[in-house]
């Protein structure tokens, strides 16, 4: 789905990483996990060609889909629309405007699919309110303004927009900010459950991602990174040095449970 050939990444002199290469198939689901400023929203964004790197190629591989293109394409040729019928970005900020409808704000994710010389379709309007029930949003959010919205509901409406926009590959940059315990869980059940769906998405809590990813990167700050499956990537000694915090592990019936000592 997504390979990273010697990727160099930084943000002035400060490294994020340094001859980076991962291969990230299709169904797999990633977390991105190091410290608050380390690089992780940078490296989103360069995964989605926002952002440049420095050295290095993001290539998206072929697809089966005729609507969205085919090939092994390098991110940084890709036309944006192009782009945006593959790749699907959930931001760390909801940047809805306030008088924004909630509806209106869902339908944004459909833009990419849409012919130049006309508006939305019935079908569009299906999908949108489709990926509102999805998220727990019901029929009476529809014609809320964004400004009415908690923080919590917001993230719900920034996730149902990308589920709208009906890509192969979702990159979520912190999609766990501002939900409760049950909504954080009712989100990653949701993105588990889509089949065939590649998923990056960086997190906090490590205990989410030994729970829900298949894969993990982890970035230490000083320019080296290191990936691989979770069940084998992530011990107490590991975590300890990339949260400089010691991290104890809990044993359970299901796996290790990681604790800040």
């Amino acid at each position: 789905m997504l390979t990273l050939t010697h990727l160099d990444i930084s943000i002035g002199d400060k490294p994020i990483c340094r001859d980076l290469s991962v291969h990230i198939g299709q169904g797999e689901r990633w977390a991105v996990l190091g410290i608050n400023g380390v690089g992780k929203t940078t490296l989103l964004h360069t995964l989605t060609g926002l952002r440049a790197p420095q050295r290095g190629s993001v290539t998206l591989a072929a697809v089966s889909n005729p609507q969205v293109g085919a090939g092994n394409t390098a991110i940084s040729q890709l036309p944006a629309r192009e782009r945006a019928r593959r790749i699907g970005l959930m931001s760390q900020d909801d940047d809805f405007a306030a008088e924004t409808r909630v509806l209106d704000a869902v339908l944004l994710g459909r833009l990419p699919h849409l012919n130049w010389w006309r508006g939305e379709t019935t079908q569009d309007l299906d999908i949108a309110r489709t990926a509102l029930r999805e998220v727990g949003l019901d029929a009476s959010f529809e014609p809320r303004l964004a400004s009415t919205l908690s923080g919590g509901e917001r993230r719900r409406v920034a996730l149902a927009t990308l589920l709208a926009q009906a890509v192969p590959l979702l990159i979520l940059d912190e999609p766990t900010t501002h939900l409760d315990l049950h909504q954080q869980i009712a989100l990653l059940d949701l993105l588990a459950g889509l089949s065939g769906h590649t998923v990056i998405m960086s997190l906090h809590d490590v205990n989410l991602a030994v729970r829900y990813c298949t894969h993990t990167l982890l970035i230490f700050g000083d320019g080296q990174c290191c990936a691989g499956p979770t069940a084998t990537m992530l011990t107490a000694d590991v975590l300890s040095r990339l949260y400089r915090h010691r991290v104890e592990a809990l044993p359970t019936e299901k796996g290790p449970v990681f604790m800040p000592a």
